[in-house]
């Protein structure tokens, strides 16, 4: 199987997601503060996947459609938004 890494990153799509998150203020707030209060690591999973259908294929992240949800890693994200935010980047474990 063919190396998909892109950019230090699982993948084209998930890099691309975060970019576009990166990449537009507003959003890259919303999502900060998501990381700083979301304590659980799933939750802050399902933030970003809420987010990503509702952006996805709008003028927020026109580089990437709905069939490309599935292909993004939603958990790197999260911790790297979490090693953004926070000094040692933990989730909370349950």
């Amino acid at each position: 199987m063919a190396d998909q890494t892109y950019n230090g990153w699982t993948n084209w799509e998930t890099w691309n997601f975060k970019l576009w998150i990166d990449n537009n203020q507003g959003l890259y707030n919303i999502v900060q503060k998501a990381g700083r209060d979301l304590k659980l690591q799933e939750t802050l999973v399902a933030f970003l996947k809420g987010t990503a259908k509702n952006i996805i294929n709008t003028e927020l992240c026109l580089d990437l459609k709905k069939k490309h949800i599935k292909n993004i890693n939603f958990i790197e994200i999260a911790d790297s938004i979490r090693d953004e935010v926070n000094n040692d980047g933990k989730f909370v474990i349950e």
